[in-house]
Order: C-alpha cells, then structure tokens, then sequence
C-alpha cells in the first residue's frame, strides 16, 4: 500500500474539511480580550457576537452531551501539543505528522476551540505561526467567535491575512453583522477598508448589483472597479451599464468587459465598442479586439492593426503589448520571416513600430543571426532597432567578435553605443588582445581613450590569473 499517498489524500481532504482558504484581504488590528470566548474591548470597540456558529455547528449536539470532559480534555491537549511542535519541528518532520494533524483539527467540534487555544497557551504568549490554522478552522464553524477572539490577542494584528480571512467568512454568513463589526476599526483605517471590501466580494457573488452599490455607498472606487471587472467576466453587458469609461478606475473593468464580449459575441462587442464615446476607452476597445484576433489569424491581424495605427494617431500610445504579441503568433504560424519583418517596418513611426521591429528582430536573431543581418543593416535609426542591434551582438560577439564590434558602432542611442562598445572591446580583448588594439586604430582618436583603458583592464585581470 502507497502510504504517501494516502498521507497526501488526507491532507487534501482534511484542508477542505478544515475550510483552509486563502487571505483576499490584508490588515492589522489591536485590542485585547480573555480566552474565555466573551470577548472584551477597550473603549470603541464593539463585540460581534457570542459563541454560537452564525454558519451553524458542524458537530451533533449528541455527540457534545456525550463528551467525557477528561476525554475532551485530552483530545485538545493532544492536537494543541502537535501544532506547537509542528511550529518547531524540522521540514521533513513537519510533513510526516502534519496530515494527521488536519485531520484531528477537521473533526475538533467548534466548542473545544476556546479550551485548544488555552492549552496552546504558555507563559502568557501564543505563538502566533502555529494558531493560525486553528483559528482559520475556527472561523469556518463560527466566524464570529474566531473574530472575537482575534481582535482580542495582539499575536494576529501582526499577521496581516488574519483578520481578512476570519472577516471574509463572516461576511460571508451574515452580512448585518459583518457590517456591525466593522465599528471595531477606525473610519480611516486600512483595516475599516480591507473589511469593507471582503462585504463587497461576498456580495458580488450573491448580487453584483448590490455589491457596486454597497462600493459607491462607503466611497471604494477601487472596490467598485474590481467588482465591475469580476462581474463582466459572466455578464459583461450587464456590467457595461454600470461602467464609467472616462474613470482610469474602471478601466481594468472596460478591458474585462471587452475581453468577455469580443471572445463570446463579436456582432455585441462591435455595437458595445462603437458606442463607446470616451476616445481613450475606444482605443482600449480595438486593441483588445486585435489582440484577440491574432490568436486564430494573426496575417490578417497584423494588417487590421497596420490600418488601425495609421487611421488613429493616438493608437500609438493606447496600443499596449499589441504589435509583440502580433510579431509572435505570426511568426510562430510558421509565415516568411521577411513578411513579419517587412510588416513591422511599414507600421507608423513610433512606439507601435519600435516594439514591433525589436520583437521580429529578436527572434529572427535566435534562428539565423546571419540572415536577420542582412535585414538589420535596412531598418531604418530608431529605439526598435538599436535593441535589435543589441541582440545581434549579444548572439555573434563570442565567435565573431570583431563582427560585433562594428556593429555597436551603429546603435543611435550615445550611451547605449558607448556601453555595448565596451562590452565587445572586454570580450574581443580577453581572447585575442592584439586584434582588439587593431580595431581601437580604425575609430577616431577622441572615442580610442576609453576603450583602451577596458583592454587595459582585461590584460590586468588576465595576467593576476596566471
């Protein structure tokens, strides 16, 4: 029998029995409380409830009459005892007894918690690292409980996925008293803020609308956004409706709404984008919808984006990762490197063109450095093609070091020029110092001082070697 393997399934079921989920908020908090389960606050703070489950108990009532306390007792000493050594125990250790661990956490009633963490308990302090996933249990049976009790111990107001997570749950089992709690953070406060969005997730998954109004109503604009832009990725008309296009707030929102409509419904995407009257939020629109296109033609994408950047001047700017990510699936489709490399050519001045041509001559460079040459040597001065020179010369400078040299000599960019000159002169020089002298004579006597002041450098270097 697979031992391991049965180990592993019992983590995997003991962690879902446990309700172990992952922080979606972040803050910190500070009050102080006994370990009885009453919780008590300094001045402002406000309770959030007894210890009855607001998602109900998970364990029989049966089963609580019939608990011996000695057994009770024992139970929790003995799981309390395992995640205290779980905290110091080595890597290895660690993961032979931790999946037997959770599965005695998955069946601990929610009532033996308060006892489990007082057994935990020593010399006054709880360890803060071995508590939490006990306590994240505790809150998938009774958030409020667990709440309580976090606000209350200063060992989790530094642990900052804590409180988001007990939040989250709470929020998640009623909603009136998530809002209640929320008077135990300061208006202004990240921790007021970090709770108010896990209100706004739960209730995006219950009812959008009444999550971006709960946003707009405590003034998140930014929960607002990322509601909007988690609604549009299953309703993306419906969420149209709520969207501000001119808000850069909601822009990740407009870029979900076009990615869901251009995917789904191309004939609702073109009536949604041609609506659109903020020009930025148009621009946005398009170049979603050619990204997408080059997926499945990226030939025919590549000269729709063509015309797009020639007919919008502002298309430059808008367009994003669009003309690398053309480069790529045409090339990858196998078409003529000569095609792609022409096509990125004759794209407009700017920025569109400088990333094109420095994507095509990257990976024209990794498949034929000789033949990507020929085409550098046309491409006409410009930022795409001082990085394409670049990775030529990065490819050739280890066998063909005097080839590299000349061609740093045509990069545009002065300071790029001077630093890639440098590197060819080092490595020429570390090989072959003569001939790297030889190639100082054919500059001009004003760029030579530099230059021979790095072969110097590696002659230095070479001879503390020997």
């Amino acid at each position: 029998m697979n031992f391991q393997l049965l180990r592993s399934v019992a983590l995997l079921a003991a962690g879902a029995a446990s309700g172990l989920w992952a922080g979606a908020l972040l803050w910190q908090g500070n009050s102080a409380a006994s370990l009885s389960g009453k919780a008590v606050f300094p001045s402002g703070r406000t309770a959030v409830g007894g210890h009855e489950g607001a998602m109900g108990k998970r364990e029989s009532p049966a089963r609580e009459a019939a608990d011996n306390p000695a057994d009770q007792k024992n139970r929790v000493e003995a799981l309390a005892a395992t995640f205290r050594r779980l905290n110091s125990a080595k890597n290895a250790e660690s993961m032979y007894f931790f999946p037997d661990m959770l599965v005695s956490l998955a069946a601990l009633p929610g009532g033996d918690f308060p006892l489990l963490f007082q057994i935990m308990e020593s010399d006054g302090k709880l360890d803060g690292e071995s508590a939490i996933t006990p306590l994240l249990h505790w809150a998938s049976l009774d958030p409020r409980s667990a709440l309580a009790f976090a606000l209350s111990r200063k060992e989790f107001n530094s642990s900052e996925r804590v409180l988001s997570a007990i939040f989250y749950q709470l929020a998640r089992s009623d909603l009136s008293a998530a809002k209640t709690a929320l008077a135990n953070f300061p208006e202004k406060s990240e921790e007021r803020r970090d709770a108010r969005r896990a209100i706004v997730k739960v209730l995006l998954q219950k009812d959008p609308k009444a999550a971006i109004a709960y946003a707009r109503e405590v003034a998140d604009s930014e929960a607002e956004a990322s509601a909007l832009a988690e609604w549009a990725r299953t309703a993306p008309l419906a969420a149209a409706a709520g969207l501000n296009p001119e808000d850069p707030a909601h822009r990740p929102a407009l870029e979900a709404i076009a990615t869901a409509l251009v995917t789904r419904d191309r004939t609702a995407f073109e009536t949604w984008a041609e609506s659109l009257t903020d020009p930025a939020a148009r621009l946005t629109a398009r170049r979603i919808a050619l990204h997408e296109d080059a997926l499945s033609d990226p030939a025919m994408t590549a000269q729709a984006a063509a015309r797009w950047l020639a007919a919008e001047p502002a298309a430059g700017a808008a367009q994003g990762d669009l003309p690398v990510h053309i480069a790529q699936r045409w090339w990858w489709a196998k078409a003529p490197p000569q095609l792609v490399a022409d096509w990125a050519i004759s794209l407009p001045a700017g920025p569109a063109r400088d990333a094109a041509i420095g994507e095509v001559g990257r990976l024209w460079v990794k498949q034929d450095a000789m033949e990507a040459s020929h085409w550098i040597d046309k491409v006409p001065a410009s930022s795409g093609r001082d990085k394409v020179v670049t990775q030529l010369i990065q490819e050739i400078s280890s066998d063909a070091p005097n080839d590299a040299f000349v061609w740093s000599g045509t990069i545009q960019d002065p300071a790029l020029r001077r630093n890639m000159r440098e590197a060819c002169i080092s490595a020429w020089a570390a090989k072959d110092v003569t001939a790297a002298l030889a190639a100082l004579e054919t500059l001009p006597q004003e760029q030579r001082g530099t230059l021979r002041e790095k072969i110097g450098e590696v002659q230095e270097m070479e001879s503390k070697k020997r």
